[in-house]
């Protein structure tokens, strides 16, 4: 037992003078050291702001101690009684049966419609349209005082900037992506497509459609074999990228042309200066406000809003802004379909024989002259 306890003093001495003990003590010490530093680091640069918010709370008063106190107390209730919901899997079901019944009402919504459809198309394409205002406008009866706060300050102008702007930035970054995953590189195949642009292929369907689909049909079904290859995510495809792109730019051009029929509505004297009078100034800026809201509903607004105000705009616009040339481009027009029905009348002569083809080009000639 001498011999062993010798032995393990022994080892014990030739550990502690070893080179491993020597760095790994060393190592913790550096490393107690550097942590007591972070926490004083920590201490000086919190030390203000938590002086600071303490003696805000002490010159509080006791009600407002009390509701922050009792916010904070909401808040861990309503933590807990979350994880509690979850743990029951109450959220669940009622997730089930809130799908259940907007499948339901959706159903429902399908089949008004397409009855609908069957007698007048246009009253089933604006019925969505026509519930929307039906609703807006009896809530903003029911509560004035908040119409009023939404629609002064131009308060529903700045938060519908801030989200487009947001969407714009979402589908400039789509497109880019869209670009990069495209690109061809001198490793893969060149792909069967068009040889054109990715700007023109994006803005390819920058058109205005002149019937718009009141239900969506589902796409069809692919076979088992082909679910187990990879695709790509539907918001990086080209119809997906194309859609984005337009209805964006389409939301842009009837924002502005809105903005600029309230600005000017503002400015005549009937509704600014003397119709803050009679309320006319504020139920412009209610209609506006609502406007804008009808915008940003998934219902086709925007679509709806560019195919009529946008080809009104295109018909009346020279005219407003410049008469005399929308007077001289109606008298090219007016010319040139006299022209082809001339040039018509020269053919029937020269294919009866009464005229050579030499002669009817010399007319034609002398013709398009004179019109031009």
């Amino acid at each position: 037992s001498l011999e062993l306890l010798d032995r393990l003093s022994v080892s014990f001495t030739l550990l502690l003078n070893s080179n491993f003990y020597l760095k790994t003590s060393s190592a913790i010490y550096t490393s107690i050291n550097a942590i007591m530093l972070w926490i004083e680091v920590i201490i000086i640069v919190a030390e203000p702001p938590l002086k600071i918010w303490w003696k805000w709370q002490v010159n509080l008063p006791t009600q407002e101690l009390y509701i922050e106190f009792g916010i904070l107390f909401g808040l861990v209730v309503v933590y807990l009684v979350r994880r509690w919901l979850k743990r029951m899997q109450f959220l669940n079901r009622i997730k089930a049966a809130f799908q259940s019944w907007k499948r339901k009402v959706k159903l429902r919504y399908r089949k008004i419609v397409s009855d609908l459809e069957k007698k007048s198309r246009f009253v089933a394409l604006m019925l969505p349209h026509i519930l929307y205002f039906g609703v807006a406008i009896f809530l903003a009866r029911l509560f004035p005082e908040t119409a009023a706060s939404l629609s002064s300050d131009a308060m529903v102008e700045k938060v519908v900037l801030l989200v487009r702007v947001a969407f714009t930035f979402v589908a400039i970054y789509d497109a880019e992506q869209y670009s990069k995953m495209t690109a061809v590189t001198p490793t893969t195949t060149q792909s069967t497509e068009p040889t054109s642009s990715l700007r023109q292929r994006l803005f390819s369907a920058f058109t205005p459609s002149k019937k718009t689909e009141l239900i969506t049909t589902p796409p069809p079904r692919t076979p088992s074999s082909t679910l187990a290859t990879p695709r790509t995510p539907t918001r990086f495809t080209l119809s997906s990228v194309q859609n984005t792109v337009r209805s964006n730019l389409m939301h842009w051009i009837v924002f502005s042309i809105f903005l600029c029929a309230q600005r000017f509505a503002s400015s005549l004297p009937f509704v600014g200066s003397f119709g803050r009078l009679v309320g006319a100034d504020e139920r412009l800026k209610l209609a506006y406000a609502l406007i804008l809201l009808w915008l940003q509903l998934p219902i086709g607004a925007v679509q709806l809003a560019y195919d009529y105000v946008v080809p009104l705009l295109e018909h009346h616009a020279p005219v407003l802004f410049s008469p005399r040339s929308a007077r001289a481009s109606k008298a090219t027009e007016k010319s040139q379909e006299r022209v082809q029905q001339l040039g018509s009348m020269l053919r029937l002569v020269t294919m009866s024989g009464l005229l050579t083809v030499e002669r009817a080009d010399t007319l034609r000639e002398v013709l398009t002259n004179n019109h031009k």
